[in-house]
């Protein structure tokens, strides 16, 4: 990958520059990791609600309760 820098006048870099093609990339891998960081936040959520129904002996809903409360 490519990368030019943008400097002020200071000399501190302020920005980059790079491809199209690679900032293409960079978005796709971006999106694909934020999907699994979404996923295994709902697995986690559901781990967390399991062993919270098994502490409290609570009952859980099955698929077919819970398409018919919608």
């Amino acid at each position: 990958m490519d990368v030019s820098y943008i400097s002020d006048v200071n000399g501190n870099q302020t920005a980059v520059i790079i491809e199209i093609d690679d900032w293409k990339n960079l978005l796709k891998k971006q999106n694909s990791m934020k999907n699994k960081l979404e996923m295994l936040t709902g697995l986690q959520k559901s781990v967390e609600e399991i062993k919270l129904l098994k502490k409290n002996k609570g009952k859980a809903k099955t698929l077919r309760e819970f398409l018919d409360e919608n």
